[in-house]
């Protein structure tokens, strides 16, 4: 359980994550990995799981509508 703030600060360490590490496989060099990550939170963005996980999703598909990559929160405005 956290707040909105600590929730996209997890997301934005998840994703610093991703972009530290890379596979390396047998045949190949470094494979770069990447995530798109929604964030929503109770009760600002919905107050049932059905209802988060839509904003939460909604969130994500911005996200990878912009090109992927990041994170944002479901009360993000749109760019």
């Amino acid at each position: 359980e956290t707040d909105g703030d600590n929730a996209h600060s997890a997301a934005e360490r998840i994703l610093t994550a991703f972009r530290e590490h890379a596979f390396v496989g047998e045949q190949r060099g470094p494979v770069p990995i990447g995530a798109s990550i929604g964030v929503a939170t109770f009760p600002l963005d919905g107050r049932t799981g059905t209802d988060l996980i839509a904003a939460a999703d909604m969130a994500l598909y911005r996200v990878k509508r912009d090109g992927g990559r990041d994170a944002a929160g479901a009360g993000d405005p749109a760019t």
